[in-house]
């Protein structure tokens, strides 16, 4: 699963913040840090690879009709696995002809994951494999400060424009993943250029290495005010229109 079709390259705000309530009559930086932030909370970055007994003619269950798609899971194929045994979170076994059994360690059961985001169970039994797919998270993005809120003349009184810069919060895969990490340090150079963090709440994806934790980016968003308050405004998240 190292090559996932369907995700842009770079989050774009503007395009992406869910319309969320922010304060009850009033709208300051603590308040606007407060709402754009809980916008972000599902907005983690992992990879994905598969768990139990895999091979190269597995399948895949298709969402959201649940059709069956072929899929090869061998594990020596899979960038997401070696990523996930030289971390230490899995190891693979032969487990008969043409089949493998990758298991979680005791450190991988205990890594931070993304499975509360999951569309379903995706548990697949077909043609002699039987495994299920897990998220190691990666990173997530944290609202660093609201640095100024300004009035936009053109939308009118009822719309404030929040200025805030954010960054990459690195759990401890995503520690590793890092430039200088302990486990980037032993991809290749062709694993590096293809080794990506996919984000299934807004369909983005995080290129490694990891950003460094002062790299911080600005960024800004519209609030509207309502009779109860004011309100992040933005389309809904892709995870919504599926």
């Amino acid at each position: 699963m190292s090559k996932i079709s369907g995700f842009t390259l770079v989050v774009t705000f503007m395009a992406l913040i869910l319309s969320t309530g922010c304060s009850s009559g009033s709208l300051d930086r603590t308040s606007a840090k407060k709402a754009i932030q809980a916008r972000f909370n599902d907005d983690i970055s992992g990879i994905i690879l598969h768990i139990g007994r895999v091979g190269p003619k597995c399948f895949n269950t298709g969402y959201p009709k649940g059709e069956q798609i072929p899929v090869d899971l061998t594990p020596d194929k899979s960038l997401e696995t070696a990523v996930a045994i030289l971390a230490g979170y899995v190891t693979v076994r032969p487990d008969g002809q043409d089949y493998w059994r990758v298991d979680l360690t005791e450190k991988g059961k205990a890594a931070p994951k993304m499975d509360r985001l999951k569309l379903g169970d995706d548990h697949n039994m077909a043609n002699g494999c039987d495994h299920r797919t897990t998220a190691f998270s990666v990173a997530s993005m944290e609202v660093v400060q609201v640095t100024g809120i300004s009035s936009d003349q053109e939308k009118g009184a009822d719309v404030r424009m929040a200025e805030f810069e954010w960054r990459w919060k690195a759990t401890d895969l995503g520690e590793m993943l890092r430039e200088n990490g302990s486990v980037y340090s032993k991809l290749t150079p062709e694993q590096r250029d293809k080794l990506i963090a996919v984000n299934p709440t807004d369909g983005g994806i995080l290129k490694v290495p990891v950003p460094p934790e002062n790299d911080i980016r600005q960024a800004m968003l519209p609030f509207k005010k309502y009779d109860d308050g004011w309100r992040l405004q933005a389309p809904p998240k892709a995870s919504d229109q599926r």
